[in-house]
């Protein structure tokens, strides 16, 4: 019933929902990693601290992190993980709120091999679920590039 109510209070936020995680699905016909290096300083830039935050930007926060997921479900493409957490942090950069997306890895066997997308805000995970078996790829990649190391690789 509250899961009902939250998408009857949310209703009129579907259709931005939508065209947020179709313009996604179509950017990541040609998205990059240094793409989503780039957006992410971009965001990072030019979005206001938490401290700073609106009640408008708060509520549009929380109105992103409900719809993206349930919408996502719920559409004719493909809208997985990196998908929602592109169309997230576009979402969120229109009210000036500083996301990052990270992807990550997890190694299993030799043979077994998966990848995981994620938003963060303020240092909080509000896109993506559980990622603590995922090693984090692209902030390394992206430490490194600001300080001009090399990614070393793990064994």
């Amino acid at each position: 019933m509250r899961n009902l109510r939250n998408i009857l209070t949310h209703a009129i936020w579907i259709p931005r929902a939508i065209l947020e995680l179709l313009y996604a699905r179509i950017k990541l016909i040609s998205v990059t990693p240094r793409d989503v290096v780039e957006l992410n300083s971009r965001a990072q830039r030019d979005g206001v601290s938490s401290y700073r935050k609106t009640i408008q930007q708060s509520a549009a926060l929380e109105r992103v992190i409900f719809l993206v997921p349930r919408v996502a479900a719920r559409v004719p493409w493909r809208s997985d993980c990196l998908v929602q957490a592109l169309a997230t942090q576009r979402w969120l950069y229109s009210y000036k709120i500083p996301t990052k997306v990270e992807i990550g890895v997890q190694r299993g066997d030799a043979s077994e091999f998966r990848a995981h997308a994620w938003a963060v805000c303020d240092e909080q995970i509000i896109l993506g679920g559980e990622i603590s078996s995922f090693s984090p790829l692209l902030s390394r990649a992206m430490k490194c590039e600001a300080t001009g190391d090399k990614v070393s690789k793990e064994k």
